[in-house]
């Protein structure tokens, strides 16, 4: 790693590092977080680096965020009150594991939430082969839109 000079202070978040937080240790913990962060939006064939990845890693991202749609917050965030070690998350998806699902949206009725529920568990199945396409996905989110527009209607 290149040396930094932690005489020369630097703005980061709004807090200014000087030599009671050496830059040097802040490049590293950035590093630390980037490696963290990144395994919590890839896909399992990703991190198992099978090499010959296709568009259905795509498919799992827009899993991510449906699930982020549906919940306001970042897949793996339980796992947030550990350390944040990168292999637990590696681990738990190469495992088939899925991000903790809050109960109220698992148990939900509401018609909107079990659609993007539902959507969101078929971008996060495990095998890229049987995961569905982004237009799949699509088609059935336009769907139960229009089923629930039609359910609307007066």
């Amino acid at each position: 790693m290149k040396n930094v000079d932690c005489s020369i202070p630097v703005i980061y978040h709004n807090a200014l590092v000087s030599d009671d937080l050496c830059k040097n240790q802040l490049i590293i913990f950035i590093t630390l977080m980037y490696l963290y962060l990144k395994n919590k939006w890839r896909s399992p064939e990703e991190i198992i680096n099978e090499g010959n990845v296709t568009s259905k890693v795509d498919v799992y991202s827009i899993g991510n965020l449906l699930f982020q749609l549906l919940t306001t917050r970042e897949p793996w965030n339980h796992l947030e009150h550990q350390i944040p070690i990168t292999s637990d998350i590696e681990k738990q998806k190469i495992d088939g594991g899925l991000p903790l699902i809050p109960d109220a949206f698992v148990n939900s009725e509401d018609p909107a939430i079990q659609a993007i529920y539902i959507a969101m568990l078929s971008c996060f199945i495990f095998d890229p082969k049987e995961r569905p396409s982004s237009r799949e996905v699509t088609n059935k989110l336009k769907k139960a839109i229009e089923k629930i527009e039609e359910s609307t209607k007066i």
